[in-house]
């Protein structure tokens, strides 16, 4: 069966140009000449999903043009535009700063923040702080010169450039990681899992935007190289099948995939959170009770902390953040915990999870299957 998308109005073109092609298979003469016959140029390719991001010559033939072309090709499958999603202005659009910045000799207050207190992680140390599982943060990339986040980045990729820097030009991604996997040392904030690996995973440029075909890149990077869980604090309303053909294959080979629901002021779930493979994270605020920023929805499984979170930022900052961006994280650092303790694929990662967490409101219908983790449970 052939699929043709158009994308959705919250989706902007990265090149007005470009298109992701789908292939059934048929080996790459096949291919080739489908490229060839619909008249565009392959810029590159994810073998693994079969897939390839091609250009059309400009002003020569529309996008659409390009998809009717695809019906006379027996080894396409399926074509869809690459667009720039604004992936964090959909993902954080009610994040506001709680407070300023702080660099590190200003910073006040227990490193403990309260999110990492409301899961019970503290309590789970004694036994297990995710020592060595390694997680990925797709994001603007890790901020790896900070001083609680040196010791723990391990590496990383840039989705954009190969050859190119991971570190964070943005500081969204370092405020993720911090959560997840700060060091405790004494000073700033401490992470979910403090002895977890981390892995940047750069897939969005300075201002938290990217095209479809850079973070199916991203989730590709991580099943190739091993990664045990990687977090996605980004939304988009925005449906693309390059990124659920990409997430099916992380899941598939072992990735545990934790995203962001979404802050839409109580929206559905968005993408790729909404994507079977993916845990869903809603927001919760200190009192228990949901964000009303949070998207809500039967695909949420989980919520987690995520308003007014400190966490490291650029040079040797400190953030207080609000959105589901942050509450994922939390249940990220969750899932390395379970990791480390013997769940060995994503089903027993989400089985893990469950059996140590308890319904956040049991007397809200709607709300009966967002579940808090009690880190402590894991350990048990």
């Amino acid at each position: 069966m052939k699929i043709f998308l158009l994308l959705l109005a919250a989706a902007v073109p990265t090149h007005a140009s470009r298109v992701i092609i789908g292939f059934h298979g048929g080996g790459s003469a096949l291919q080739a000449q489908a490229l060839q016959s619909l008249g565009v140029q392959e810029v590159e390719r994810i073998e693994e999903l079969d897939a390839a991001l091609a250009e059309i010559p400009d002003g020569e033939v529309s996008v659409e043009a390009i998809q009717e072309r695809a019906l006379a090709q027996p080894a396409v499958a399926w074509v869809e535009e690459d667009s720039y999603i604004h992936w964090l202005s959909q993902a954080d659009s009610a994040v506001v700063p709680a407070a300023p910045a702080a660099k590190r000799s200003e910073a006040s207050g227990p490193e403990i923040d309260w999110g990492v207190q409301k899961i019970n992680a503290p309590a789970a140390w004694a036994k297990n702080q995710g020592e060595g599982v390694r997680v990925a943060v797709l994001d603007t990339g890790i901020n790896f010169a900070h001083p609680d986040l040196a010791e723990a980045v391990a590496g990383g990729y840039n989705a954009f450039d190969a050859e190119a820097t991971f570190r964070d030009d943005n500081g969204h991604g370092s405020h993720v990681a911090g959560i997840i996997a700060a060091r405790y040392n004494g000073f700033g904030v401490v992470g979910v899992a403090p002895k977890a690996r981390l892995y940047a995973v750069k897939v969005l440029d300075e201002k938290g935007g990217a095209g479809f075909f850079s973070l199916a890149k991203g989730l590709v990077w991580c099943a190739r190289n091993g990664m045990q869980v990687a977090n996605l604090s980004l939304s988009s309303p925005a449906f693309s099948l390059i990124i659920k053909a990409a997430t099916a294959y992380a899941s598939a080979r072992g990735v545990v995939i934790v995203a962001a629901a979404g802050n839409n002021k109580g929206g559905a779930v968005e993408y790729p959170a909404a994507h079977g493979e993916a845990i869903a994270v809603a927001a919760m605020r200190s009192d228990g009770k949901i964000a009303d920023f949070s998207a809500r929805g039967p695909k949420i499984e989980f919520a987690a902390p995520g308003v007014d979170i400190r966490s490291t930022f650029l040079k040797q900052e400190y953030q207080w953040l609000s959105g589901t961006s942050m509450a994922a994280p939390h249940v990220a650092g969750l899932a390395a915990l379970a990791v480390a303790q013997g769940a060995r694929d994503p089903g027993q990662v989400r089985e893990m999870l469950l059996r140590a967490s308890s319904a956040l409101d049991k007397d809200n219908p709607a709300e009966q299957n967002y579940r808090l983790v009690d880190a402590a449970k894991i350990v048990q």
